[in-house]
């Protein structure tokens, strides 16, 4: 069994640990409720997600050109 030197409190023991009373703590997570619509099923949000959509791919278009700008400056 390899055990390490500590030389300051506030170090890492090297090796096995020396409290065997740890126990991790569980949590539940909130859950988000689903979209429901009128027909009483819960789907996609098409409207929301075409419109996440249309602003990926606005930054994506800007941040292309200004580093095409970028690298033809370099030039």
């Amino acid at each position: 069994m390899l055990r390490g030197t500590r030389t300051n409190n506030q170090h890492i023991g090297i090796g096995p640990p020396f409290d065997d009373h740890v126990h991790p703590e569980r949590e539940q997570a909130p859950v988000p409720k689903p979209e429901v619509y009128f027909a009483g099923e819960s789907h996609v949000n098409v409207d929301r997600e075409m419109g996440e959509l249309a602003k990926n791919q606005i930054r994506f278009r800007l941040v292309s050109r200004l580093a095409q700008r970028y690298f033809n400056g370099l030039q």
